[in-house]
């Protein structure tokens, strides 16, 4: 019998009155073993009460602190803080008011050193999904086939533990090799752990496709678990782990491998059970409206990418009252914040290639301005002014965060805590429109003119593939990797992986807002090596990047 202890306490606390009506003894007392004897013979409401205690957390996971972050503080110490700065190092999103200017994210704009095996900010993306997979990895040692059987109530759980694994593999294989279609196919994955064990011999690094393998495994055996008792496996609730989230990935993962009749079915089963919930213009397009002395309010309230009561397309995302300081997103990226973006002056900005690439009829343009600034500088509620630039982004504006309601003398104290998006609807579309495009099976073309006609202005023609003139003569493809840059932009890091996954270099040259042209990134460098402080205890691991 292992003797080693679960932490209980990493994912979800039972409380001491749980403990008696159970007649065990604390988290610090209790083996694996015993708590599979009591699952084994408990009835559903004990089961819940043991799961709940043991893998209750795995729905917010992801919103965890995992890494330590070092000097980089919360930039590096949190999931939600590395992917505005993976937006940093692309080719849309512009940083900051100077070229010199300071703050966090200005070294990422610069492209400077972050893949080398000694650089810090390398080692936070390993640490963060190592943490997920440990987490994942001690519910599943519980929670493991045979103890599991048919009981649908632990299935539940059995399944957030395999998509939680499988979400952070996906991570770490995005991060540490080159993409599987752009020569990553028969290099080296990570190390694969498939228990929980501190005392378990090091692994050398699984292939990537071995690596894939095993996600695709995984997310099979969590739809299974989320369909177990006969439903779809969707849940209502925004923040919980479901069959759609597990979909998501699904297709993510087929569009990365080339699996594209895979990556169709699965935005089949999200489709099927969303249909076309997108966002309204008043819920897409930021919205103005000024305070008694006519100064330019932002309420995260009345914004789908800030506030989940907006937000009818989001499969993934949670409230204020899980996020609390998550939403590091809007701290960058704010125009309007009392923080780094908004009067810190580092706001996230549009490059004017991508800008003008959409068409005037498409009503996301109006999340980005550029004619029409005020002369004098904007006074932020901490008594900071800054000047607000052409091509400065509106889409994430937000001048008092959901906690602070509409109520403008909450601005100093809540621009930056609002709810958290991490999977849209949108991108479901735009992922099986990708993978009609690749295979030429189905209707690329017809797929994207949902989405397109759902961003339309008010009382315009509907757009269409055909009408939207900044498209003409690309290729489905191309026109599917066009809109997916102008729909999701600065949202998740995405125009990097996707850039790393099209293979398309970071190039600035000839844009009129990048401050810095001329360094570039090739995309084989936008692969990670393995940090030092890993292969320093596991002399397994090689590099091959």
């Amino acid at each position: 019998m292992k003797k080693y202890l679960i932490a209980l306490s990493l994912v979800g606390l039972v409380t001491s009155s749980c403990y008696e009506k159970l007649n065990i003894a604390p988290p610090n007392a209790i083996t694996d073993e015993q708590v599979k004897e009591l699952l084994a013979t408990a009835d559903d409401e004990t089961i819940e009460v043991i799961l709940g205690g043991v893998a209750g957390g795995l729905p917010t996971e992801i919103l965890k602190n995992n890494s330590k972050g070092g000097a980089l503080e919360y930039r590096y110490g949190s999931y939600f803080g590395m992917l505005p700065m993976r937006s940093f190092e692309g080719n849309d999103v512009v940083f900051g008011q100077q070229a010199t200017a300071s703050g966090f994210g200005r070294d990422e704009y610069a492209l400077t050193d972050f893949r080398t095996a000694n650089s810090t900010r390398n080692y936070p993306y390993w640490e963060q999904g190592w943490v997920w997979v440990t987490d994942a990895n001690k519910v599943l040692n519980v929670v493991d086939d045979k103890t599991v059987g048919n009981n649908a109530t632990m299935k539940k759980y059995q399944a957030w533990a395999y998509l939680i694994r499988a979400y952070a593999y996906n991570w770490l294989v995005d991060n540490y090799q080159q993409a599987y279609m752009a020569g990553g196919k028969d290099k080296l994955g990570v190390p694969y752990y498939s228990y929980y064990n501190p005392a378990q011999p090091y692994q050398a690094r699984a292939s990537l496709q071995n690596c894939y393998d095993s996600i695709n495994k995984d997310l099979d055996k969590a739809i299974a678990g989320f369909t177990a008792d006969g439903s779809n496996g969707f849940t209502e609730a925004k923040d919980d782990l479901d069959a759609g989230v597990a979909y998501f990935l699904k297709a993510k993962v087929a569009l990365a491998t080339g699996q594209w009749s895979t990556a169709i079915h699965a935005c089949d089963q999200i489709i099927a059970v969303y249909g076309a919930q997108f966002m309204s213009q008043g819920q897409y397009v930021a919205q103005n409206i000024p305070d008694a002395t006519g100064k330019a309010q932002y309420y995260a309230v009345n914004s789908g990418f800030l506030s989940l009561a907006q937000n009818p397309e989001c499969i993934l995302g949670w409230p204020l009252a899980q996020t609390k300081d998550k939403a590091y997103l809007v701290y960058f990226f704010n125009t309007y914040g009392c923080c780094s973006g908004g009067s810190g002056g580092n706001y996230a900005r549009i490059d004017d290639r991508l800008y003008d690439k959409i068409n005037e009829n498409d009503y996301r343009k109006q999340n980005f301005w550029v004619t029409g600034l005020p002369d004098t500088d904007y006074e932020y509620a901490n008594g900071t002014s800054t000047k607000i630039l052409p091509y400065s982004n509106l889409k994430f504006a937000c001048t008092v965060g959901t906690g602070g309601g509409t109520d403008p003398s909450q601005a100093k104290a809540t621009s930056f805590f609002t709810d958290v998006i991490l999977m849209r609807l949108s991108e479901v579309y735009l992922m099986k429109a990708e993978a009609e495009a690749q295979s030429g099976t189905g209707d690329a073309k017809a797929t994207l003119n949902i989405l397109l006609a759902a961003r339309t202005k008010e009382r315009a023609t509907p757009l269409t593939c055909d009408s939207y003139t900044e498209m003409k003569g690309l290729s489905a493809l191309e026109m599917v990797q066009l809109q997916t840059r102008i729909e999701m932009w600065g949202e998740n890091g995405l125009e990097y992986y996707n850039n790393k996954r099209w293979n398309k270099p970071v190039d600035r040259n000839g844009s009129n807002v990048h401050w810095i042209k001329a360094t570039t990134l090739t995309v084989p460098n936008m692969a990670l090596q393995i940090p030092e402080e890993s292969t320093n205890y596991n002399d397994l691991i090689v590099q091959d990047n």
